[in-house]
């Protein structure tokens, strides 16, 4: 780190971002920073990270996590949905290490898509939603231990790799196991905390740093399509999902979104939306208005 890459390195430049990560997380403590690093190198190998790309994993971890397009700043977003979790096919026989290797292949994932070299881009927003979580799920003993197995590996070998984390739609009981959690985390990670309950503030802070073009609409936002795996009993009163070439929003199903209009109206305006609709189908066809309002509220 004392003698900067050449321009014309990009590799170089990675490399020392990452090293930096490891200093930053020790306060620039080398002789800390560098046990942490050799620690990690030497996990990596002895737990065959590197592979953790190429690892298929069964369907039903598939809605629990996974990437969506960026932030603001053009970081890695991603979406971790607790509802989801079937404590019988996700930790089999009470193991919690299939579990904890899919949720690794996910972070390894994330940090694929980090650009080291750009500070806005060299870390993951993350959205953790507990919408409609039960409390007997929270005190399941293999959650509990995979929860605490996880926080460990990310201080441990992903170190300054969380911009900011959002909690949102979090239950009654969700103070208790925060203030449990809190006590395996550092400070200076939990000051990219965001905790929401089930408000109109979710949508608002999820905005300061997600484009409403992001955002899907389960949460607010005006993006229709997001994977299958955002659950329509989520915050917000209208949802959607993709199925193949339909997509489906409140239980009504759509085809495809080809020769959809977009438009922006201003106040005052108005805009006409003309439909054509054949004579044998009049009186046959159902129009569904699907509005999200980006900001303030829209009246009729």
């Amino acid at each position: 780190l004392t003698e900067p890459p050449a321009e014309d390195d990009p590799e170089g430049k990675k490399r020392d971002a990452v090293l930096s990560k490891f200093l930053r997380a020790r306060d620039y403590d080398q002789e800390k920073a560098q046990k942490q690093l050799m620690s990690t190198l030497k996990w990596r190998k002895e737990n065959d990270i590197d592979s953790l790309l190429d690892e298929t994993f069964e369907d039903h971890f598939n809605c629990l996590g996974f990437i969506h397009q960026t932030d603001l700043g053009g970081a890695p977003l991603v979406f971790n949905i607790y509802s989801k979790i079937d404590v019988k096919l996700v930790f089999p026989g009470g193991s919690t290490e299939r579990f904890i290797r899919w949720r690794l292949s996910l972070m390894e994932r994330t940090m694929s898509l980090c650009d080291f070299t750009d500070p806005e881009k060299e870390s993951s927003t993350q959205v953790h939603d507990y919408n409609n979580v039960s409390l007997s799920l929270n005190l399941n003993k293999c959650v509990k231990e995979s929860s605490r197995a996880l926080i460990k590996i990310f201080q441990d070998h992903y170190p300054e790799t969380l911009k900011k984390k959002f909690f949102i739609n979090v239950p009654w009981f969700f103070e208790a196991a925060y203030n449990v959690i809190s006590l395996f985390v550092d400070e200076k990670t939990k000051r990219k905390f965001v905790v929401c309950s089930k408000s109109a503030s979710v949508r608002q802070h999820l905005l300061e740093s997600i484009s409403p073009e992001v955002l899907p609409t389960s949460y607010g936002g005006l993006c229709p399509l997001v994977d299958h795996q955002i659950s329509s009993s989520s915050s917000s009163s209208s949802s959607s999902s993709s199925m193949g070439d339909t997509k489906q929003i409140n239980g009504v199903t759509f085809e495809d979104e080809e020769g959809m209009e977009t438009v922006t109206i201003k106040s005052g305006q108005s805009h006409t939306v003309c439909i054509d609709f054949g004579a044998e189908d009049v009186g046959k066809q159902m129009i569904v208005w699907h509005v999200v309002a980006a900001a303030n509220d829209v009246g009729f």
